[in-house]
């Protein structure tokens, strides 16, 4: 998930070893990145030429791979974010929504907890394919037994998830 990039910090060599900073940088851009993390675990340092670079002097940057955004490490433990969502997430994440809207008009009209209900639908093909995808876990948030789509649907009941314009009817059962 990670990528290691070695910098020497010029301003703390640059003082240490003045003209000869060019060929210190030269030799410590010719180590393998992995030989120099290894050093650096063991020992705290890294031997460059006759000389030995303390933590503090170099630069270690994390770069993501991937469509990782961002990294955060210590020691053993590195953690990275995936932003990039596929379509099963996105659906998903619409059904949850569509979940908690359906949850919320549950509640507005008065239903008990334990109410068995079915519903009928209008929607897009797109957010009927990402219920259908995910059909068993609306269900079982919902207690919902039979989902009937419909073309036009005429009752109160609209709602936009995503950019998705749907309506719905409950009955309970």
């Amino acid at each position: 998930i990670v990528k290691h990039e070695i910098k020497p910090n010029y301003s703390i060599l640059g003082q240490r070893f003045g003209s000869g900073l060019s060929k210190v940088v030269k030799e410590l851009n010719s180590i393998p990145v992995e030989k120099i993390l290894l050093d650096i675990k063991n020992d705290g340092e890294v031997s460059v030429i006759d000389h030995i670079l303390s933590l503090d002097e170099i630069e270690i940057n994390e770069l993501p791979l991937y469509d990782f955004l961002s990294i955060s490490s210590n020691q053993s433990i590195k953690v990275a974010i995936n932003t990039k969502i596929d379509k099963n997430l996105l659906e998903e994440g619409m059904v949850r929504d569509f979940i908690r809207a359906v949850q919320n008009f549950r509640k507005e009209s008065d239903f008990e907890v334990d109410d068995r209900i079915n519903l009928t639908i209008s929607c897009n093909d797109d957010f009927y394919s990402a219920l259908q995808n995910n059909i068993d876990y609306f269900k079982g948030e919902t207690l919902c037994q039979e989902i009937k789509r419909v073309k036009n649907l005429n009752n109160d009941a609209k709602l936009k998830i995503d950019t998705q314009n749907i309506e719905i009817a409950i009955e309970r059962l």
